[in-house]
């Protein structure tokens, strides 16, 4: 019960801010694009529940979420959305470059699937470590369209690196839909095809994904080996 009164907590934490942003954001004092992870929240607090502050975090464009799941400071992300000098990097980049280092969360970057090779270079130093930390890596479904995708795959499942790829699947890439890209939306194919375990589930399912997620990352620290992790969510604003 008390996870699940955290899962909603920091969901509707995530709504609650977003949706504040979105409404203020016509103000034009957020000098930055924003891209709002309304509808997709629980991918998010699903899997960062149970992370621990010194694992390891990256992200992408879509970030707020991920930030906030992972317990950030709120008041300096917000900051950064106004370009102000105490933003979580001094104002310089917004709403696509949030950073946190005391929560490890080490960057969210907009170029897509960017993300995946300072994530996998972590995830590489974690292993010379010996660390029983993970490497936690958010990419959107557009992501699996981009070579860096099939090298960092390769790249984790040759090594055996801890690191959680975490593909959110909101079904567009910008405003192109997933049928006019790909012959199929099950991205596990390309898991298997680099022989990394993986699974697909709802990712609107807050609980569910904790649930399963928990048991993902309690074997990582174990057992070493990478994981691609799907899940099937709906962007319900805009694109930006």
């Amino acid at each position: 019960m008390k996870d699940l009164i955290n899962l909603y907590k920091k969901s509707l934490l995530i709504r609650t801010v977003e949706e504040t942003i979105a409404e203020k954001y016509s103000e034009q004092e957020m000098r930055c694009p924003i891209h709002l992870s309304i509808g997709q929240e629980a991918s998010a607090t699903g899997v960062c529940l149970s992370l621990t502050n010194k694992d390891v975090m990256f992200s992408s464009h879509r970030s707020h979420a991920h930030y906030i799941a992972k317990n950030c400071n709120l008041k300096e992300m917000i900051c950064e959305l106004y370009g102000k000098a105490n933003g979580c990097i001094g104002g310089r980049g917004g709403s696509m470059h949030l950073q946190d280092k005391k929560k490890k969360f080490f960057a969210s970057i907009p170029i897509v699937s960017s993300a995946l090779g300072p994530a996998v270079g972590v995830a590489l130093n974690l292993k010379r470590k010996k660390s029983k930390n993970i490497c936690v890596v958010y990419i959107g479904d557009g992501s699996v369209e981009e070579g860096i995708f099939h090298e960092a795959m390769n790249f984790i499942s040759l090594n055996k690196l801890p690191l959680l790829i975490v593909c959110e699947n909101n079904l567009y890439s910008v405003y192109t839909n997933i049928k006019e890209r790909q012959i199929d939306d099950n991205f596990v194919r390309f898991a298997k095809a680099f022989k990394i375990n993986s699974l697909r589930i709802d990712g609107n399912d807050a609980y569910k994904i904790f649930k399963i997620s928990k048991k993902i990352i309690n074997n990582m620290r174990n057992n070493r080996l990478p994981f691609f992790l799907q899940l099937d969510t709906d962007r319900w604003r805009e694109h930006c």
